[in-house]
């Protein structure tokens, strides 16, 4: 739970797989969850392809309790793109609340999403939304090549020169973005 009532996060809660499993078997499953909190708009921060049994059954379940549904590709083990954050931020701006955001394991892409969501929308400083939702409690370990999600947050404060998280992803991270995800690759 990132804000009670209004923002939640989740791992991957349908298909086969160990949350998914474990969800269903306490109960918290994305029918359960959907239908508790009443969510309206479910963001998968997997993307999406109807090749995937999770991928249809998440679908299908959106549909049945008329929770909107969208996709936004990001990856746990690169820097978000640009147009990805562009689309997350029009999301929770326009989009009907409350909302649940998952990725696979709920760690480490729904962590810097939570962490965007607290600064940018709650007002929350950036250092106590990063110790709320980007930690090893959800199972993010920034030692892991899942640390780009912290290398995203110090690219900002790094290269922000006082503008706010919102202003620096819409103005100056996308020219930032080639260079520093080409000069990431290479060191990879």
């Amino acid at each position: 739970m990132v804000v009670p009532g209004r923002v939640y996060r989740s791992a991957q809660l349908t298909g086969n797989n160990y949350t998914a499993d474990t969800a269903r078997l306490i109960g918290d499953d994305l029918n359960d969850v959907l239908r508790r909190y009443h969510i309206r708009t479910v963001i998968n921060l997997r993307g999406g392809n109807m090749a995937n049994d999770y991928y249809r059954q998440e679908i299908a379940d959106c549909r049945r309790y008329g929770a909107v549904h969208v996709d936004i590709s990001m990856s746990a083990h690169h820097l978000p793109p640009p147009q990805s954050l562009r689309q997350l931020l029009a999301a929770f701006d326009s989009l009907p609340y409350p909302i649940l955001f998952h990725c696979q394991g709920g760690a480490d892409r729904s962590g810097l999403v939570g962490a965007l969501y607290l600064n940018i929308y709650q007002g929350v400083p950036l250092q106590e939304a990063l110790r709320r939702e980007l930690t090893w409690r959800y199972g993010h370990f920034a030692f892991t090549a899942a640390g780009r999600m912290n290398d995203f947050f110090a690219l900002y404060q790094r290269t922000s020169h006082g503008l706010s998280l919102r202003d620096w992803i819409n103005t100056v991270y996308p020219n930032l973005y080639p260079k520093v995800s080409r000069s990431a690759a290479s060191s990879n």
